[in-house]
This record gives structure tokens, sequence and C-alpha cells, in this order.
């Protein structure tokens, strides 16, 4: 937008079965970041997680759960 002086980030999560969202903006796309989102995701979604598919899933690589890009593996906890 013409009137925005920095980037904002959208992270989000769709449930395929529900159709749930999860939506967060945040100020970047570091791997504390990503991490919150995931955690805040996992804390707020009103029902057990049982696998994450992920697209850009470099931004996740810090996460202390092994993550799959979409093309890959599904992560179950």
């Amino acid at each position: 937008m013409p009137d925005e002086d920095r980037r904002r980030y959208l992270f989000a999560a769709i449930d395929r079965a529900t159709r749930w969202v999860y939506v967060k903006t945040l100020d970047d796309k570091s791997a504390a970041s990503a991490s919150g989102f995931l955690e805040r995701l996992i804390a707020k979604a009103p029902f057990a997680l049982s696998k994450i598919t992920l697209r850009l899933s470099y931004s996740f690589k810090h996460y202390p759960i092994p993550i799959k890009p979409l093309n890959s593996l599904y992560w179950t906890p």
C-alpha cells in the first residue's frame, strides 16, 4: 500500500477438513516469528493437530520439531 513504509508477513493455517482458519500478520519471517506462530496456532486450534504441511518451510527450519515442506512428508506430533 502506498501509505505503508514497512513490510508485514502473513502467516496462515487452514484446516483442510473444516476450513477453520488461523491468520497472523508479523513484522518479519524469522525463525523466531515462525516458531511463535506455530506455538500460537497449536494453542488456539479448537481441535488436536495431527499433521502440518508448509510452504516456505525454510522459515521454520529452527523449530524444535521436524517440519517438512508441503511436497514432502507430513509432520505428525
